[in-house]
Order: structure tokens, then sequence, then C-alpha cells
């Protein structure tokens, strides 16, 4: 790479400080800017956030513990609707990484795009398999005939060990330790009256 190359590449990074990421990439998508700022804005605001509920919880009564929850359990259903398991960001995510970018990099013949801003986009494929439902005896017996024996395993359902730890736990009767693990959890639930 030439000296005046190399320069260009350079000027091109243009690392934008706030957000750590190159001021050319950030203007591919300029709402992306915006949006690191707000990110940004609200990572300064948990610690705020914690400490009203924290107030809530030492000074206030029942009802306004409990009214402060609800505040706080619709801010992470907001919040997961956006980025969370299958929300609105992380579907655009999915879609351009499962299907837009590997498309257009099988299209173009490359596996990877090199950017100048120092960062390497690739894509992969993956293969991942599982017995069809119904299927256990068959796909057994194929694994057996095929030399597969050693991928059966015996193995034991863990939501229904668990519901069988509550059935049993209901009479007074814990599985042992150490052969079993047990892990409480306690909730809380917001519900419409």
């Amino acid at each position: 790479m030439s000296k005046r190359t190399a320069a260009a590449a350079e000027a091109a990074r243009g690392d934008d400080v706030s957000v750590g990421i190159p001021v050319s990439i950030l203007k591919t998508i300029p709402i992306s800017r915006r949006l690191l700022d707000l990110c940004d804005e609200i990572d300064r605001m948990i610690p705020v956030l914690d400490g009203e509920m924290a107030r809530v919880r030492v000074g206030g009564d029942i009802a306004e513990l409990a009214r402060a929850y609800v505040a706080l359990h619709r801010l992470k259903e907001r919040f997961e609707s956006i980025g969370g398991e299958g929300g609105t960001l992380i579907r655009i995510h999915s879609r351009y990484k499962q299907e837009y970018m590997p498309d257009a990099c099988e299209r173009s013949g490359q596996k990877s795009v090199p950017l100048a801003e120092g960062v390497r986009v690739g894509t992969s494929e993956k293969l991942r398999a599982s017995i069809g439902k119904g299927r256990r005896d068959e796909a057994f017996a194929w694994l057996r005939k095929n030399g597969l024996r050693d991928l059966i395993v015996e193995s034991v359902n863990a939501e229904t060990l668990s519901k069988t730890a509550r059935e049993l736990r209901e009479k007074n009767i814990d599985l042992p330790e150490p052969e079993f693990n047990h892990d409480y959890t306690r909730g809380t639930s917001v519900n419409k009256i």
C-alpha cells in the first residue's frame, strides 16, 4: 500500500471518539449516530434509575414500591421490544446478518469484505441438525447402522425434572444433593386488574 493510499485509509477511518466508530461508517446510515448517542444517554441514566428505585425501596411504603416496580417492568418490556430477543432491532440485524449480507457476498463472489476503516465483514455457513419429531427410534437405528453409536446419549429432560422437583417439594420431598442441583428463584408479576 502506497503512503498516499495509507493516508487516505487513515483519513477515512477518522474515529469518532464519543461512540468508538469511524465517522465514515456512521455516515452510511446517519440515524445510527443518533441512536448510539441515545444508548450512551440511557447508559448514564441507568444508575440514576437504580438510585431512585433504591430510594423508594428503603423509604416508601409497599404501594409506592409496587408503583415503582410497574414503571421498571414497563421499561424492561419496552427495551426488550426494541433490542431484546425478538425485538425490532434484533429482527433487522438478523435479516442483514443471515440474509442480505450473505446474499450480497454470494452474488459478488466474496466471502468477506475488507473496509478501509480496518474492519472486515465476513460471512459463513453453519449446519445444525436435530432428530425429527417422533423419529427418534429411526434416527437412533440409522446412527447405529452407520457407525455413529457414540452420538447416542441417555438424558433426562430438564423441564420435566424441574416440574417433578416442584411436585415433590409440595410433598416436602427434595431431590437429593449432590445428585441433583437446585436453583430456587423468586419472581414478581404485573397484571391488569
